[in-house]
């Protein structure tokens, strides 16, 4: 048996590599063509790029038929296994434009099942129209960009709505995968960073969304210099959270830090002093709360917008931890005040309590008790949800949020797409499978080489090596 399947591959091989053979040079010539004619460089590019796409759907379609076919020549049993339906035909569409499949369906006579070989082979699913890896590819673009512009991005190759129905079903398998998450790879850090804030995001109901952002790692290195010559730092293996409905986000977060770190780490919060944020206390008892400095110095130059020595005077103020002279200063504030009630009054004085109240909290003499919540509030979550007037659901903010998340993960969104498994097939199944794998090898044989070089006269002469009257012509040259 080892061997006639050895004989059908070998067979298959020069079938399909004959076929190709063709196809690249019918490739060629119309590339050496498409040069000849056109004068500009940007338009020979587009030209290669698309007729090379659609040398690639000619690839794949010629394989899978040329599988198909000698399937149905070798199968095990013809007179149990037949053939109901000849060249199905099946659309699917792919990162290189749509491919069209013709295969057999074929039916089993004792246990009743009906399959499309090729289908069973590659994991095709049977209603199966976009292939698994632009999906892949719409979810982590549509991250960035609308449902419309990230059709447009892919040559409108999928309408608007099915990337909005790929990204919904993504999420679901991504909910699938995250309860079947594998176990994490422990660190021995010993000091973590819990940075903290919010986004506030218009609803298409008129109300506001505070979508949150949490993100965990190990410290600031300092990577490269700016053009300035300041430092810029980078966060040391960092890990993003967003909150999912009927889930705390807490809740994530302290199981990610039980199961990466050891437990008596040293854990610092660091955030803005929301009630939301200090919660993270309550799951991490021994932790460290540090007030974010940006909110700190923005305070302080909303308080002295014009008198840089009173803010500075301030500022030494928090470094010290003076309660008495921020109090005092509260007092002098509100007095002086011709209007009390007045909007930027209230403000001052909210301010003002603002300081005091977090005044333990507040720490500006040690780096390594930095916060860049706000950076990267602007970056993950504001970029794509804020920054533009735009108006969202609570499905659509809660799904993109999360996957924007999982994109400076660096999830691999192919995960959602993954089939649990496949279908036995018969040992004639299996043969094909090994040519496949193989097919690598098979190109090195020395018709094909002799084949390959013979190519460049035809590019350089303009000559159609199918042409008979060129055939000549093509010899005197090589």
């Amino acid at each position: 048996m080892g061997k006639s399947i050895d004989k059908a591959i070998k067979a298959f091989a020069k079938t399909a590599m004959r076929q190709l053979e063709e196809i690249y040079l019918d490739l060629l010539y119309t590339v050496a063509s498409s040069i000849a004619s056109y004068d500009d460089f940007t338009e020979v590019i587009g030209v290669t790029h698309k007729k090379g796409h659609a040398f690639l759907q000619r690839i794949v379609e010629e394989l899978f038929e040329q599988t198909d076919q000698k399937y149905a020549e070798d199968r095990p049993d013809k007179s149990e296994i037949i053939i109901t339906h000849s060249r199905s035909k099946k659309t699917i569409t792919t990162i290189i434009g749509p491919v069209e499949l013709n295969r057999n369906r074929y039916l089993n006579k004792n246990t009743k099942e009906g399959y499309y070989f090729i289908d069973e082979l590659y994991n095709i699913d049977a209603h199966q129209r976009i292939d698994k890896g632009l999906q892949a590819k719409l979810i982590e673009e549509v991250t960035n960009s609308s449902y419309r512009k990230t059709s447009a991005i892919y040559n409108d190759l999928v309408s608007h709505q099915s990337v909005y129905n790929v990204t919904k079903r993504g999420y679901e398998s991504y909910l699938e995968v995250v309860q079947n998450e594998q176990e994490i790879e422990r660190s021995d850090c010993l000091n973590i960073y819990i940075e903290a804030d919010e986004d506030h995001v218009h609803m298409k109901d008129r109300s506001n969304k505070i979508a949150k952002l949490i993100y965990v790692h190990e410290g600031y290195k300092n990577e490269t210099l700016a053009e300035n010559g300041s430092p810029r730092y980078k966060i040391v293996n960092a890990k993003y959270f967003t909150e999912r409905e009927g889930q705390d986000i807490w809740e994530d977060v302290h199981d990610y830090v039980m199961a990466r770190y050891k437990r008596y780490a040293h854990v610092m919060i660091s955030g803005d002093g929301a009630s939301w944020i200090k919660r993270g206390l309550q799951y991490f008892p021994l932790a460290e709360f540090n007030l974010d400095r940006f909110h700190i110095m923005q305070t302080a130059t909303r308080l002295f917008p014009r008198h840089k020595d009173k803010r500075a005077e301030l500022i030494n103020a928090l470094i010290v931890k003076d309660r008495d002279y921020l109090i005092s200063l509260y007092e002098r504030r509100y007095k002086r005040t011709p209007n009390p009630t007045s909007l930027k009054t209230q403000n001052t004085m909210r301010g003002l309590a603002y300081l005091i109240n977090n005044l333990d909290n507040i720490n500006l003499t040690e780096f390594h008790k930095k916060c860049s919540a706000e950076g990267h509030i602007s970056h993950v979550l504001s970029a794509r949800f804020s920054s533009r007037p735009q108006a969202w659901t609570r499905e659509g903010l809660e799904r993109l949020a999360m996957f924007r998340c999982e994109r400076y993960n660096k999830f691999d969104f192919t995960q959602l797409f993954k089939d649990t498994g496949r279908t036995e097939l018969s040992e004639a199944c299996e043969s094909i499978k090994y040519f496949i794998q193989e097919k690598k090898n098979s190109l090195k044989c020395k018709n094909t080489r002799k084949n390959f070089t013979r190519v460049n006269p035809c590019i350089v002469h303009g000559i159609n090596p199918h042409r008979g009257e060129e055939t000549e012509k093509l010899k005197n040259l090589l």
